[in-house]
């Protein structure tokens, strides 16, 4: 079993295949039902935290890899610049049940991004209860 605490993987690069670093992990998005990590926030662009944007990029999309200290991801900068991306504020009151799906979408889209088992799983799973790791989980109430 390989766990990790989520303050461990904040700020860890973000590498694409070419060996390009993308962005770091700046947050985790949990779906507070199921307990799995749904989304890495990944900051990507700006300089010192100016003008920098953020992307929810599916938690399946990501492989870690010991040999970069880093995780991989299939996507090229230019798709990573064209995907959904938010300002800082707009990531603490994101809409996952709507947004969740369209970010799942688009990246279901670039060939290669899920394997065929993660695409399959991504075809039936919902967004609709996703928190950050950092924000105060409230126990739904029976």
């Amino acid at each position: 079993m390989s766990l990790i605490s989520s303050k461990r993987v904040t700020g860890s690069a973000v590498y694409n295949h070419d060996g390009e670093k993308l962005g770091s992990i700046d947050d985790l998005v949990i779906d507070k039902l199921s307990g799995q990590v749904r989304f890495a926030v990944m900051s990507f662009g700006g300089f010192l935290g100016i003008g920098e944007n953020y992307h929810q990029i599916p938690w399946d999309g990501l492989q870690y890899d010991k040999s970069q200290d880093g995780y991989l991801i299939n996507l090229s900068r230019a798709a990573l610049e064209a995907a959904p991306n938010y300002d800082r504020d707009q990531i603490d009151s994101f809409d996952y049940a709507g947004e969740g799906r369209t970010i799942d979408d688009y990246y279901g889209k670039i060939d290669g991004f899920y394997s065929p088992e993660q695409q399959s799983r991504r075809n039936t799973s919902k967004v609709d209860s996703a928190y950050r790791s950092d924000a105060p989980l409230s126990m739904p109430r029976n």
